[in-house]
């Protein structure tokens, strides 16, 4: 939790150097409630009997924004808070991230990998009458989401530099 309050508090703190403790605990963290949030939702939908048609391969409709809005009451609340909640952490995410490539001796630029991700709702939004483009479209926005996916989890779990490097101090000995 104290690595987590961490990075709210350093949340447009580009420089310097974040453990992989810090980098972790900030991101299964916000995983987790994502994903609560998510889970209250679709149930949300299903106690109401939201028929969502949320993906169609056969037409290729996809529509996110269609897709969080179907609910009522407090299921649109429930919306609303994920919505708040992604969109709140993405800048605290990103700079822990950049933080993270710190203290493996990487420049911050390697996160710029990262927004490759915004590729995939846009390439959901784009109206194509031909099937296959569509089946290409998502074959190339799954490959580009897993890439994304095993860059986060690669840079993640490499091991710090010990000591002073060019990004700042060990952060390791500054808790110590």
């Amino acid at each position: 939790m104290k690595y987590f309050l961490k990075c709210w508090k350093h949340y447009a703190d580009f420089k310097g150097r974040a453990r992989r403790r810090e980098y972790w605990s900030f991101s299964c963290a916000c995983i987790v409630i994502s994903m609560v949030l998510s889970i209250v939702y679709a149930i949300g939908l299903i106690v109401q009997r939201v028929d969502c048609g949320y993906f169609d391969i056969v037409s290729g409709s996809s529509d996110y924004l269609a897709f969080l809005f179907h609910g009522e009451g407090w299921v649109s609340v429930v919306a609303y808070v994920l919505i708040a909640f992604s969109v709140a952490s993405i800048l605290p995410w990103y700079a822990v991230t950049v933080r993270r490539l710190h203290d493996v001796g990487l420049s911050g630029y390697w996160a710029l990998f990262f927004l490759l991700s915004i590729v995939s709702p846009i390439v959901d939004i784009i109206h194509v009458d031909s099937f296959a483009l569509k089946v290409t479209f998502l074959v190339i926005e799954t490959i580009i989401d897993w890439f994304i996916v095993a860059l986060w989890v690669v840079f993640g779990c490499f091991k710090g530099q010990e000591g002073e490097n060019k990004y700042g101090p060990d952060p390791k000995v500054e808790e110590i």
